[in-house]
């Protein structure tokens, strides 16, 4: 068996004098360094006193699985003939401190690479535009369409008025597709490739697509996953409730909101504290009531 080996030095440069005389009297900075290498900045999470300016090992340690995850994702896919153009990963974690009896630890690490696949494998027989709905429960992997999503549970989503149009669109290429000339001129898919084939075999097809289509409306290039967190952001900075938009997106809350809440405005901050105000009426009322 092939051995490979690595070393690094990790450089504490938080001493402001005094060492670690006490808790609050050293800084938590340490540069991650290795030959022929740009160094790494790191620090202690804020919550430790570390500086939110430089990666902590928790941030590390997430990119770290993260990459490793890519990395043989890159391999089965390039030894699978499967030819990736792209690939974006927005993982999250979470960490409880200690309880007295043992050390904080990571509780789970989630991976969310692209979920375009969810979308491409969406059937007609899965949208209902009486009730304004798509139930996403299907995923495609490796070329295959699967009976299962990413995370393994399926889900309705609701669709606005932007969304059905974008389906009547969808009909009306469906449409021109069947009067057209080819080996699949029928698909069951709400978005199918051109007349070869039933349906997109991976993600990274849509660049045919998407590339041109930005061009010409000269928008600068951003990944097409991007317009699932452009929907996720105006959702939160339009008020709509957490869990609602954690449902749509097949997240659980403390996901959404560790990952999107940094983006949402905060002009409505004092419109928030004015809602404490109703707080003590409504438990005076509940008092009356009883």
């Amino acid at each position: 068996m092939k051995e490979h080996h690595y070393a690094v030095t990790v450089n504490w440069i938080g001493n402001t004098g005094e060492g670690t005389a006490s808790y609050t009297a050293y800084q938590r900075d340490f540069n991650v360094e290795a030959p022929g290498k740009a160094p790494i900045l790191g620090s202690a999470d804020p919550a430790f006193r570390g500086n939110p300016e430089r990666w902590n090992p928790e941030d590390m340690l997430l990119a770290s699985i993260s990459a490793c995850h890519k990395l043989w994702y890159l391999h089965l896919c390039a030894v699978n003939n499967v030819n990736v153009l792209e690939y974006v990963d927005y993982p999250v974690g979470r960490m409880l401190e200690g309880d007295g009896q043992r050390k904080g630890h990571f509780k789970d690490a989630e991976l969310r690479p692209l979920r375009l696949s969810e979308g491409l494998a969406l059937r007609w027989d899965a949208v209902d535009t009486a009730k304004k709905t798509a139930h996403v429960r299907r995923t495609i992997a490796l070329g295959v369409v699967e009976e299962r999503t990413k995370t393994g549970k399926d889900r309705f989503v609701l669709l606005n008025d932007r969304a059905l149009h974008a389906l009547e669109f969808a009909k009306q290429y469906a449409e021109r597709r069947r009067q057209g000339k080819g080996q699949f001129t029928e698909s069951p898919f709400v978005f199918p490739p051109g007349k070869n084939g039933e349906h997109v075999k991976q993600t990274s097809d849509l660049h045919h697509q998407w590339r041109p289509i930005l061009k010409g409306l000269g928008i600068r290039y951003r990944p097409p996953y991007n317009c699932r967190h452009t929907y996720a952001t105006i959702c939160l900075m339009s008020g709509l409730n957490p869990a609602f938009i954690a449902q749509q997106l097949g997240h659980s809350v403390q996901m959404l909101l560790s990952t999107y809440a940094r983006w949402i405005n905060s002009s409505n901050d004092w419109q928030e504290l004015e809602k404490l105000q109703i707080g003590p009426k409504l438990v005076r009322s509940c008092e009356e009531a009883t």
